[in-house]
């Protein structure tokens, strides 16, 4: 009897430290939801708030365009799936690719491909051939309210990972180079990486050319490297991935998600060029869709079966998470003051996140 005693108590204690160590949304100021919409149904939760932008709620078989006074407009192609860019929406249907204009919402067909490249921060974007080595660079111009091509590619290979930036594609490839295009200044070059096996990822920002690779197994190794595929720094993981995402943040702070963590590194590109390990956070699954604000970022977390929403403040180096009774796939920024939306096929929320944390 008093065995059981004793392990009850052993039991509360070990269950009171993990919920005071367990990353969490302290109190309700920090996270607060403003409003809910599912289909089309609006939830105010916030009655003196005010949308002012305009939110692209991407369903995939169809775009919910949710303008101010909560107006909705469905943007629509039957067997179609969207994929966003800054100023344009491209809808593929079966193997045809036509692009739209979020502006005058016009539709103009563009090319037939397999696939599209888009960052939703960017008006560059890639359609990619069946075969998955001819690769076609567009841009859109928001201007003339069409998307014109710039180049085209055959790759010797396929890619592994792509970034693509406001001025800039990056690709890495099975041979272990990796391929950069910045058409606005006339760079465009596959950067031959001496004895550098199978590369897992590859991220860039847009304040440079220079890019970051993770490469190898036993051991692993981050790269820093020029435009021209010169290493100017290398360093070495502690362990091996077989699974790697990583996301280079425009204050030149450097995410790698592993399956069971996530590293937050500071990189130095000048004179002293190295990184620096700040934070080592465990968290299981793959970072689903990630958004910056000035002091802090917020991601979409996932292990295929719980979802989370996660905060990192890098500033006072504080990282919490929400897990979430449904599941979310994407993230928008709404403004800079830290509101933005999360949404399902179903239902979208207007979260808004207190930055005096």
């Amino acid at each position: 009897m008093l065995r059981k005693f004793i392990a009850f108590i052993l039991f509360l204690v070990i269950l009171v430290v993990f919920f005071l160590n367990a990353p969490r949304i302290v109190n309700s100021a920090d996270l607060k939801i403003l409003a809910q919409i599912e289909n089309e149904k609006l939830n105010l939760f916030d009655k003196k708030f005010q949308l002012n932008s305009i939110i692209y709620w991407n369903r995939i078989n169809k775009v919910t365009k949710v303008s101010s006074n909560y107006n909705f407009n469905d943007i629509f192609a039957e067997n179609s799936i969207f994929y966003n860019g800054k100023d344009f929406l491209l809808s593929k249907e079966q193997n045809q690719f036509f692009v739209i204009d979020k502006k005058t919402e016009g539709k103009k067909y563009l090319a037939d491909a397999e696939i599209a490249l888009t960052s939703k921060d960017s008006n560059l974007f890639a359609l990619v051939k069946k075969n998955g080595l001819e690769i076609s660079f567009f841009q859109f111009v928001p201007l003339e309210n069409r998307a014109i091509e710039i180049k085209k590619e055959v790759f010797s290979c396929f890619w592994t990972d792509y970034k693509i930036t406001k001025n800039s594609f990056y690709f890495s490839l099975m041979n272990g180079n990796c391929y950069i295009f910045n058409p606005f200044e006339l760079i465009s070059s596959e950067s031959v990486i001496k004895d550098s096996p199978f590369i897992y990822s590859i991220s860039a920002n847009s304040s440079s050319n220079n890019f970051i690779i993770i490469s190898g197994f036993e051991p692993q190794k981050i790269y820093l490297l020029n435009k021209d595929g010169n290493i100017l720094y290398q360093s070495q993981l502690n362990e091996n991935y077989t699974s790697v995402y990583s996301y280079l943040l425009d204050n030149q702070m450097l995410i790698i998600k592993n399956p069971s963590s996530l590293l937050l590194y500071k990189i130095y590109w000048n004179k002293e060029k190295k990184l620096e390990l700040l934070n080592n956070i465990n968290i299981k699954g793959e970072i689903l869709d990630l958004v910056e604000f000035y002091s802090y970022f917020v991601f979409i977390c996932s292990d295929t079966k719980d979802f989370q929403l996660a905060v990192y403040d890098y500033k006072s180096k504080r990282f919490y998470k929400k897990n979430l009774r449904e599941p979310i796939y994407q993230i928008e920024m709404i403004d800079s003051n830290g509101v933005f939306a999360v949404y399902n096929q179903d239902k979208l929320w207007i979260l808004s996140l207190n930055q005096e944390l």
